[in-house]
């Protein structure tokens, strides 16, 4: 049996038809190769054969109709999934690392004025004042310039708390900007393209670009969100299915969260984010058309990701954290640290320029006088009220205050020594009588040679005052949320500040190198990742030139073809004519 005529001119057809695809398609890789998250894409090319229903279907040789050529089944991308979940894992762990790294940051430049040119050089001025004022307790001049030393301090203390303060809310504006415009963005725009995917597909369309921009997305997403991609086949028509794609939270052994879908084929869910009266920072799971509420909180699910980063910064309580609260040094714990120093700096000195009845019953000159506050908190004291309204008094009838809880945002200057600089206690001792000298430090005697006296202010509780500053035998407690009252630190003021600057000096370099370990692996997964996906125009050009001359062999295949043909057509029969 003869092989039909125009069988191998098919054959050649559809080598041109492969080979111009092949350079279409060479051409589209080289066109992006700069196009962020594209995918190379290739060829898929199969040989064609017949297909015999029954043995008595073609007669004579099968090889007659062999050579059918190859035929395209599809453009693909060249994609490697167990890369991808390992570069978004990692890329989740990257990202909690980045915010965190840049909070600290944020952090460090408020601490670290502290012992540079900030509280620590102020209390060191007040300490100095003091000193000249206990080698001259009769000067009003010196008092002024003490009273104005420690009204730097805590202005200073102000000023400070007010920085840490203003860190806290930019890493919740930060939060709220990554969940709304990356996060609920990239949720809701990966919906849409799951459903265009998904109709695309069922046209027998691959929608490689769609897939890109989905695959880019969900990149972006794994860096705020421990998440896992689950694409199972979804059957559509008899021998027809297409793929549907999920995306779930999931939880420290990478198992994924199945209460808490994020994306499920075109439905999606979104985050929001909620803070209580306390300051306390939660996550919402939010349904994405209704915007009900799924889930309060969600928080202890974030086991890593990019908002894990800003949770740990803004609710991060460190030693201050009551059961079941966050335990990283955040924003909060270097907040009432600052706020133990002082609440601690103003008890002290409160305390050593009281006079107990006590002390008061020791001497003749120097009168009882509790509460003899040099600091308060701003609006403070007020006096208290009994049940009936009244205001109270003490069995003495002396009236009873509150001295409010004193915090680095709002102590100041006690209203008494801002009214008189004198009011600060220099001595809880009789004054002394000291015989006078002259200009020429001889001692002077009266006419009928009895020594001559005058009466000289004591400085015993200034150097009180100065030991509570400078001595490093001072604790500094704290209260957890739980009301617990610890140890924080042990030891002198400035040693207090310069711990504090210490501690965060030490979680900065932590996670610094944290990060930079965390940037090698990513690294190391990305480069991996490019070298299956990402285009090459050194392969490219190869590609190219191979089916240039693929497709010039066909050409020629057709031209022989078509030569054949002709001696058919032609030249046969006509011999002997």
């Amino acid at each position: 049996m003869i092989r039909p005529t125009f069988l191998a001119f098919e054959t050649a057809k559809r080598a041109l038809n492969v080979a111009q695809a092949g350079l279409d398609t060479v051409g589209h890789n080289i066109a992006n190769v700069h196009t962020p998250g594209y995918t190379r894409q290739r060829v898929d090319q199969v040989s064609l054969h017949s297909t015999y229903k029954n043995k008595f279907q073609v007669h004579g040789s099968r090889a007659q109709n062999s050579g059918q050529g190859a035929d395209i089944v599809g453009i693909s991308q060249i994609r490697d999934p167990y890369l991808d979940t390992r570069y978004r894992n990692e890329a989740a762990a990257n990202g909690e690392l980045v915010v965190k790294s840049a909070g600290l940051t944020d952090l460090e430049n408020v601490i670290d004025e502290i012992s540079s040119t900030g509280l620590v050089d102020k209390l060191q001025n007040f300490i100095d004042q003091i000193t000249k004022y206990a080698q001259n307790a009769d000067s009003a001049e010196i008092a002024e310039v003490v009273r104005n030393a420690a009204q730097q301090v805590v202005q200073t203390l102000n000023k400070t708390a007010g920085e840490l303060a203003a860190v806290g809310e930019q890493q919740r504006f930060d939060l709220d900007i990554a969940i709304q415009d990356d996060v609920n963005s990239s949720l809701r725009r990966i919906a849409i393209l799951n459903r265009e995917i998904r109709e695309s597909n069922m046209h027998g369309n691959p929608a490689n670009e769609l897939n890109d921009e989905r695959n880019l997305l969900i990149d972006q997403l794994a860096n705020y969100l421990p998440i896992r991609v689950t694409r199972t086949p979804e059957q559509i028509a008899d021998g027809i299915s297409v793929e549907r794609v999920s995306i779930q939270l999931v939880d420290e052994s990478k198992t994924p969260i199945k209460t808490f879908d994020l994306v499920n084929s075109s439905q999606f869910n979104q985050l929001g984010m909620s803070e209580d009266e306390n300051g306390f920072v939660s996550i919402q799971l939010i349904e994405g058309m209704s915007g009900f509420t799924l889930a309060e909180n969600i928080n202890e699910n974030l086991n890593t990701g990019g908002l894990k980063g800003y949770l740990d910064l803004i609710n991060g309580q460190g030693d201050f954290a009551g059961k079941g609260e966050n335990t990283y040094r955040g924003v909060p714990y270097y907040q009432k640290s600052l706020d133990v120093f002082a609440n601690t700096f103003a008890r002290y000195l409160n305390e050593a320029n009281s006079v107990t009845q006590e002390e008061a019953d020791k001497t003749q000159t120097v009168g009882h006088y509790p509460e003899k506050h040099l600091f308060t908190a701003i609006g403070y004291p007020k006096q208290t009220t009994n049940e009936n309204g009244s205001l109270a008094y003490d069995t003495a009838g002396r009236p009873i205050y509150d001295w409010g809880t004193i915090t680095a945002a709002n102590i100041t200057i006690s209203d008494n020594w801002m009214a008189e600089s004198s009011f600060l206690t220099t001595s809880k001792q009789d004054y002394v009588p000291v015989q006078k000298k002259d200009a020429d430090g001889e001692l002077l005697f009266d006419n009928d040679g009895n020594p001559v006296y005058e009466t000289q202010a004591n400085s015993d509780n200034l150097l009180v005052l100065k030991a509570l500053l400078t001595d490093s035998d001072k604790s500094f407690m704290g209260v957890n949320n739980d009301g617990v009252t610890f140890p924080l630190f042990k030891g002198s003021m400035e040693e207090q500040l310069v711990g504090m600057q210490s501690t965060l000096g030490l979680d900065k370099s932590f996670t610094d190198s944290m990060l930079d370990a965390s940037n090698t692996v990513i690294g190391g997964y990305a480069d991996q990742r490019d070298a299956i996906s990402a285009v090459s125009i050194d392969e490219e050009a190869i590609n190219m030139m191979t089916y240039q001359n693929y497709y010039n062999a066909a050409a020629r295949y057709m031209t022989t073809l078509d030569e054949a043909l002709g001696t058919i057509i032609q030249n046969m029969g006509v011999v002997g004519r």
